[in-house]
């Protein structure tokens, strides 16, 4: 068995907190170079006078970095929990009266467009 002297272990915790306490100061460092750059993007959404209704989203080509910066659009729906199922299935059950092989393709097509959608604007750094 392998036995290392305290010496080493305490060496190892002291580098082991040490890398620790590195991470959290350079996540919060991150979080708000996050925050800025999100309050950033909305300005120039705001500026540029985007949302989810526009149809074409502004690109930017910026040669000298080597990047291109463009506003993509995403959709994203809410989730199927148990709550939603049985609301949903109590509305589509009223006044229906088809074959089970018509019904369960018509339940989840009934599911999918009930479901709520929120469309946001994301901007995104590609190189070029």
């Amino acid at each position: 068995m392998y036995h290392r002297k305290m010496e080493d272990i305490q060496k190892d915790v002291l580098q082991w907190i040490s890398y620790e306490t590195k991470l959290k100061k350079l996540n919060a460092e991150a979080k708000e170079y996050r925050d800025k750059r999100d309050k950033l993007g909305d300005s120039l959404k705001s500026s540029l006078q985007v949302s989810p209704d526009t149809i074409q989203l502004p690109q930017f080509n910026i040669d000298s970095l080597n990047a291109r910066l463009g506003f993509h659009k995403t959709t994203s729906y809410e989730s199927l929990n148990y709550k939603f199922l049985k609301d949903t299935l109590e509305k589509y059950f009223q006044n229906k009266h088809e074959s089970p092989e018509t019904l369960s393709e018509d339940i989840i097509q009934f599911i999918k467009s009930q479901r709520k959608q929120e469309q946001k604007i994301s901007i995104k750094l590609s190189n070029t």
